[in-house]
């Protein structure tokens, strides 16, 4: 397979990505944890997001099927919509990877 096009990667980061964030929600809200307590280990969540996305250098392809993954994953999870789109706002706001030699003109 062409690396361009290989997610096995994004899939299974995907895959524990949900399973992360929906366990945040349960069990916090289970022990009775302070709505700021369950924002700051989401926060954790999302940072990580973005350290794997940088890490793993994702292009265009990669980013988009991430973000579709995490979608349907949370949609089948029964997660709130307005929650879904701000997971994937905050997914599609880091930048691409960056493509060796990009942005320099051949003169």
């Amino acid at each position: 397979m062409i690396p361009w096009f290989d997610l096995t990667e994004v899939k299974v980061f995907a895959a524990r990505f949900v399973e992360d964030l929906c366990r945040i929600r349960s069990s916090g809200a289970a022990r009775g944890d302070k709505p700021a307590q369950i924002a700051k280990r989401i926060d954790k969540l999302m940072q990580d997001a973005v350290t794997f996305e940088r890490t793993h250098k994702l292009n265009f392809y990669k980013k988009a099927q991430l973000v579709s993954l995490v979608r349907s994953g949370l949609s089948e999870r029964a997660i709130p919509t307005d929650e879904i789109e701000s997971v994937s706002r905050h997914l599609l706001g880091t930048p691409l990877a960056t493509v060796a030699g990009a942005g320099k003109a051949d003169v």
